[in-house]
């Protein structure tokens, strides 16, 4: 242990603006998690000598709805700290790195054991233009494994939901436009869906719906005080 904590180590990066972005987020959150840094404490070292940052946006190729800054990420980052649901002592990186693949099916879990987020299903398990597709089918063994009792579809049908309703699991369509912002009955209908999960849920879309819906359902629990999560 001696062999790193009597060492200054020195984090650096390039002159990209997109590298200098995460190399700010990286070493934020490394500030945050380890030194007990606020979110706004990390932040202030960073922009100290008026250094300014690119912001964050979802993978979509289309324009933008709204952008997130390194603040806003390191304001979850300690959130995420607070409930518990990051925890480095617990987390099996190994996992992680197998299951994002896109041929291992290309998911991981938000908030363990509540929210899994993983790639769209297609009609059939395929490999189009060099990429894996995974028919319903395919995730069913994990599902089951993890309690999985849910999945919430935010984009349009690309398959028959009774794949997975026919075998015993809750399937719910709440679609909206792809790196668009859900409105408030979505929002609602999400919200409720949850609250009377019995198991994990299981959340997928073509692109980034899910940061999007995640997004807007934290603005509807500040607005409407009493509607949390369990």
């Amino acid at each position: 242990m001696c062999l790193i904590v009597c060492k200054t180590i020195v984090f650096y990066t390039c002159g990209d603006r997109k590298k200098q972005a995460n190399a700010a987020y990286l070493i934020g959150s490394y500030a945050v998690m380890h030194l007990q840094k606020t979110p706004e404490e990390a932040y202030s070292l960073l922009v100290s000598q008026n250094a300014s940052y690119l912001p964050f946006r979802d993978a979509s190729f289309g324009a933008c709805m709204f952008n997130l800054n390194i603040l806003d990420c390191l304001l979850a980052v300690h959130k995420a700290l607070q409930f518990g649901w990051l925890d480095f002592s617990k987390f099996n990186v190994e996992e992680y790195e197998h299951y994002e693949r896109a041929e291992n099916g290309d998911f991981n879990w938000i908030i363990p054991g509540k929210f899994l987020a993983f790639s769209g299903p297609h009609p059939k398990s395929k490999i189009e233009n060099g990429y894996p597709l995974h028919a319903p089918e395919a995730y069913f063994p994990y599902f089951r494994k993890h309690n999985i009792t849910t999945i919430i579809r935010l984009n349009k049908k690309m398959y028959d939901a009774k794949r997975f309703t026919d075998m015993g699991f809750k399937h719910h369509d709440l679609f909206f436009v792809d790196g668009s912002t859900p409105n408030d009955a979505i929002v609602t209908k999400f919200l409720n869906i949850c609250e009377n999960a019995d198991g994990g849920i299981a959340v997928h879309c073509k692109g980034s719906g899910f940061s999007s819906l995640k997004y807007s359902r934290d603005e509807h629990k500040t607005s409407h005080k009493g509607r949390y999560l369990s």
